[in-house]
């Protein structure tokens, strides 16, 4: 009596679909799958001005003669002059290295990945989180299923913390009101 194979339920760990063999390509390309993303992010900026304004009016009235008095006493001299000098620069410099594991969020008519994901990370005095999300193309993905950040389109990379670490390095309450709101020069 041989016995015939029963559909998997809709609970159920196999899936055909899922089925691992030694051929099939181990590549993200369906919505559910994990990929990992290779952080390897580097941004720099600087920006200078620097402004020099001077300008100088000078302005001599005479009066004339009347008669055969001289009225020099009366002429009139106006000097005015702005001289106004300036200098800023900025400069900023970013580094994101790492790894991050994400998700295959739906997959588009042409076959690109929306990814998406996020790491925690609890440290001693706080936590600090990494969110990724943006579009792949399968063929960009490597043989070891992983993708540079670099490789993203309209990639969006969130890097920040909470807790005793970030609160120190963040400007207080008073300083904000002074500098963003009475700030007089």
């Amino acid at each position: 009596m041989t016995q015939e194979a029963q559909p998997a339920s809709a609970g159920s760990l196999y899936t055909e679909s899922y089925m691992f063999t030694l051929f099939a390509d181990k590549r993200a390309y369906r919505v559910g799958d994990i990929l990992t993303v290779q952080l390897d992010e580097r941004t720099q900026s600087s920006k200078s001005a620097d402004t020099a304004l001077d300008r100088n009016t000078n302005l001599n009235l005479g009066v004339p003669l009347a008669g055969n008095a001289n009225v020099s006493d009366l002429s009139l001299r106006i000097n005015n002059g702005q001289n106004f000098e300036g200098e800023s620069s900025a400069s900023q410099q970013n580094f994101l290295r790492g790894a991050i594991t994400v998700r295959v969020m739906d997959v588009a008519a042409n076959g690109a990945l929306t990814i998406r994901g996020e790491k925690w990370i609890k440290l001693n005095h706080g936590d600090e989180y990494i969110r990724l999300q943006g579009v792949v193309r399968p063929e960009d993905i490597d043989v070891t299923n992983r993708i540079s950040s670099q490789r993203i389109a309209d990639a969006r990379i969130s890097y920040a913390g909470k807790g005793t670490l970030a609160d120190a390095a963040e400007e207080g309450w008073l300083s904000k009101l002074f500098s963003t709101y009475l700030n007089l020069f």
